[in-house]
């Protein structure tokens, strides 16, 4: 049996980095990865959730309960400033 971690806002704010065993409780804890990760790394919202969806092996149709409003909300305006939507 795998260990198994909770995700900690605060420890990932300091240290920039989750266990492949990462456990999100809350949509709002994914989301708060999400931004955080991408103001970080300096890339847009859809690529932090595209990469962790891809180094993951998760279905990004599966990734969808894990987002807050609030972050759906920042990506529907990412897309439309993109063109996508």
């Amino acid at each position: 049996m795998s260990n198994f971690s909770i995700f900690d806002a605060d420890e990932f704010h300091s240290s920039g980095v989750i266990s492949e065993n990462t456990i999100f409780r809350t949509a709002t804890d994914f989301s708060q990865f999400v931004e955080l990760t991408a103001a970080k790394n300096g890339v847009s919202l859809t690529q932090v959730i595209l990469d962790y969806c891809d180094n993951r092996d998760v279905d990004y149709e599966d990734i969808s309960k894990l987002l807050s409003t609030n972050l759906k909300e920042k990506l529907a305006f990412e897309m439309q400033e993109a063109g996508l939507l």
